[in-house]
């Protein structure tokens, strides 16, 4: 159970740290740019 516990715990650091990360950079570029960015961003991981 206590590992169970950490397992969760690790995932969701995985999951929240992105989220404010990508929070403040879609302030500095605005929500369309940062559409944009995301989407380019995402083409090499789609070439895999």
């Amino acid at each position: 159970m206590a590992h169970y516990a950490f397992a969760t715990s690790v995932m969701n650091l995985g999951f929240m740290l992105p989220s404010m990360v990508s929070g403040y950079v879609s302030d500095y570029l605005g929500y369309q740019n940062f559409f944009i960015w995301v989407l380019i961003a995402t083409i090499p991981f789609a070439t895999l």
